[in-house]
């Protein structure tokens, strides 16, 4: 799965956002932030591929309602997948902004990869995120949940305004694992993180 709020956190609070990734890392292994897909830029020199018709971009995420439970969680993951998508696919991350934690580095490098594809004028096209299985659980009494998952995400390719290619990324499967913390009235995403998953 290829690549701040207003609040500081002090060192106990990050620490137990730590404890909710480590608790599920326990299981899996220790992953790396989340980086996009391997992606390869059209080799320059090369002749460049004839424009596609531009896709019908997908329609925004509607945020779930927002619940602290279990189900809750899920379905705050849910839409974190289809933000995803939908950041990468229109060059538009705002919806990012009032669900991430400070320090949220999964949720900043989206920003970032979005905020540079929007200067040049790229966009990523076929992207899509397949959750093929998601489960999350409570840790501590802090309002912290874990989350762990396993997505599919397409092959796509990132062209420019006119429509030619300037890179691909194969996709793969992958499986993550999340901390999300219940803020009083809504969900805070604290951190997410993907490794390739291993074959069956």
């Amino acid at each position: 799965m290829p690549t701040q709020g207003e609040h500081r956190r002090s060192t106990t609070v990050a620490a137990l956002a730590a404890a909710a990734l480590l608790a599920i890392a326990a299981c899996t292994g220790p992953a790396d932030p989340v980086p996009r897909a391997s992606s390869t830029s059209a080799p320059s020199g090369s002749p460049t591929p004839s424009a596609s018709p531009t896709p019908t971009a997908p329609a925004e995420p509607e945020l779930p309602a927002q619940v602290e439970s279990v189900d809750g969680a899920v379905a705050m993951m849910r839409y974190v997948f289809e933000l995803y998508t939908y950041a990468f696919a229109t060059n538009d991350a705002s919806g990012f902004e009032p669900i991430s934690a400070d320090d949220c580095t999964f949720c900043s490098n989206v920003r970032k990869n979005v905020a540079t594809n929007r200067s040049a004028d790229h966009v990523v096209h076929g992207d899509a995120i397949t959750v093929d299985k998601l489960s999350s659980r409570p840790i501590g009494d802090q309002g912290y949940f874990s989350i762990r998952a396993t997505i599919t995400q397409n092959p796509s390719e990132t062209r420019d305004r006119a429509g030619a290619l300037v890179g691909t990324s194969e996709g793969g499967r992958f499986s993550v694992q999340a901390a999300l913390q219940w803020r009083g009235k809504s969900w805070e995403v604290l951190e997410v993180e993907a490794t390739p998953a291993k074959t069956p």
